[in-house]
Parts: structure tokens; sequence; C-alpha cells
């Protein structure tokens, strides 16, 4: 919309004293459970961009995990085994980065 990169987009805001970032509400991490519940979010991918952006800039963000939500007995294409594997969205962030306030549910600890 503005045409601004999102490193930019994160920049501008820390500038103007934002200094971390929330995760957003009750996060499933699953495409497409996602989709089912709340179309207009952006994809995880693009939720997992934002965090990592956020921290290669030096800020802190955090995640609430909703589980439960839209599971499916089967599995989906991005989680063949069932349920949702949201945690591991928020695992890849917490892998490559210390500044997720917040450990995904199951996680080691910081530290």
């Amino acid at each position: 919309m503005s045409g601004l990169s999102l490193r930019d987009t994160i920049i501008r805001l820390r500038d103007a004293g934002l200094d971390s970032i929330p995760g957003g509400g009750a996060e499933i991490l699953d495409d497409a459970v996602r989709r089912r519940i709340s179309g207009l979010k952006c994809s995880t991918q693009e939720w997992v961009d934002v965090h990592l952006e956020a921290h290669r800039l030096g800020m802190r963000t955090t995640a609430t995990m909703m589980f439960g939500c839209g599971r499916e007995p089967r599995g989906t294409r991005e989680s063949p085994g069932g349920g949702a594997p949201h945690p591991g969205g928020d695992r890849r962030i917490h892998a490559s980065s210390p500044d997720l306030s917040a450990p995904p549910h199951g996680a080691r600890p910081f530290g």
C-alpha cells in the first residue's frame, strides 16, 4: 500500500518510538486453519518474516499461540500427523533469535 518494504516500515515504527511488536492475539501458524478461521490475517510465513525482521533490527516480539482450534484428526498438508503445527513457526523464530519474549508451548526456556 505505502510502497515501503517490511524492513523500512519497521524502521519507521521503531524510530517513532515503537520498541517491541506483540505477536497478535491467539495465533495459529497453520495456514489451512488460519485461512478458515481468520482469513484476513497474513500467512504464517509473513507473520514469521515480520518477527524475524524486527529481531534483526534489535526489537523484541511476543507470540500468543492458540491450541485446539481447527484441528483435523486426519491432518492437513501442513500438518500430516494431525493437529496444527503452529509451535513450529514460533520455534523457527526462537531458534534463530533470542528476541522472542515468550517461548512457544513446550519449548525449552530461553537462556
